[in-house]
């Protein structure tokens, strides 16, 4: 256990809060203890606690509305009940209620710990969870920054366009023929704006949608979307090789957009002279996976800096969060997959996408 947790143990029984107190001390928590319903509210508003240890029955109140009130109130506690009677029905209500865990009296050390340590490594990972999901969206933020120049220059096109169009709509004497033809084209150019902004928004927002089937070769066409612009801009030649049967993979596609995006734009950094980027999608039927690879012509890294590329914060360049990297690894990980990477300064960096191919082509899963 994580020394940092702390926790609170309610129970009449002397015996028991010592009992707890001195085991879970030992595993390096902070312990307090009380012994009624109201001493526990007391506490609870003094001091915060990440886990609470409840007995089902107290003095003064009934621990079930006790637990009832605290994960109301405190939903960032993590409950667990303690009785010393076995009755699946208190069982069932007070995980109805949010107890994340259920020690039966008597127990002895191993017992107690085993408990505390499965609820506190649940609680671990939903945190981890909670700080992924936020780096991410971090990261797509500034993904999407720069961005910013080639999406105003997309925008700006269709823009110009319907301000000709209706300029040209508002001559005097003009032939329905022609007036026909300035309308279809200026509905053509709304469209486009509404595909751009519909991309940009959809990358923007945060991702929702848990693993479910998906085409990487579709999840890849609708990247590339996003970063035609810049890459014509920096005069980087585009090369795609999609596979032609490319099975379904499980996926958080909003995720994977997001690794590609900065991949691209990582390899476009790269690239300042221009160059070439190449990507492609291929399937290993004998592992199971799709692989998405990205390689450019740029400049190149050493073993030293390959060597660190994936680590938070780290950087070659004066801007940014020296974060994409470091997010994009923890997303494929959390997809069961991972990302391979080979570099050869003043020649080129490739990027190797693995992820696993779907068991199943159902509803969505669980979220990565």
């Amino acid at each position: 256990m994580r020394s940092r947790y702390k926790a609170l143990v309610i129970d009449d029984s002397r015996l028991t809060r010592r009992l707890c107190q001195g085991v879970l001390e030992n595993q390096g928590l902070l312990v307090h203890t009380v012994e009624t319903g109201q001493a526990t509210f007391q506490a609870l508003s003094n001091a915060s606690y990440d886990v609470i240890l409840l007995d089902i029955d107290l003095p003064d109140t009934d621990g079930l509305t006790v637990l009832a009130e605290v994960t109301a109130q405190y939903p960032q506690i993590s409950p667990i009940m303690m009785t010393g009677y076995a009755s699946l029905e208190a069982a069932i209500r007070a995980q109805e209620l949010g107890a994340e865990g259920f020690i039966l009296k008597p127990f002895n050390h191993a017992k107690l710990v085993q408990i505390v340590s499965r609820v506190l490594d649940r609680r671990q990972l939903r945190e981890d969870y909670i700080q992924l999901q936020t780096s991410i969206q971090t990261e797509k933020l500034a993904a999407l920054g720069r961005l910013t120049a080639s999406l105003a220059h997309e925008i700006n096109n269709p823009l110009q366009a319907l301000r000709s169009g209706l300029r040209l709509l508002g001559r005097p004497h003009l032939d329905n023929a022609k007036r026909q033809h300035y309308v279809a084209t200026l509905a053509q150019e709304v469209e486009r704006l509404i595909t751009i902004t519909g991309q940009t928004l959809d990358f923007a927002r945060p991702s929702q949608a848990g693993l479910q089937p998906t085409d990487l070769n579709q999840l890849l066409q609708s990247t590339l979307d996003l970063v035609n612009k810049q890459l014509q801009q920096k005069h980087i030649d585009i090369n795609v090789t999609l596979a032609v049967e490319l099975p379904i993979i499980r996926a958080v596609p909003g995720h994977i957009k997001q690794v590609l995006i900065n991949l691209i734009l990582n390899a476009i950094d790269a690239m300042a002279q221009g160059g070439l980027l190449s990507l492609t999608t291929t399937y290993l039927p004998d592992k199971q996976q799709g692989v998405i690879t990205v390689q450019d012509t740029g400049e190149g890294m050493t073993a030293d800096v390959m060597s660190k590329i994936f680590e938070p914060f780290f950087s070659t360049k004066d801007i940014g969060t020296g974060l994409g990297l470091s997010i994009s690894y923890a997303i494929i990980e959390a997809h069961g997959g991972h990302i391979e990477v080979e570099s050869t300064p003043d020649v080129g960096t490739l990027f190797s996408i693995y992820l696993p191919q779907s068991r199943t082509t159902g509803e969505p899963d669980e979220p990565a």
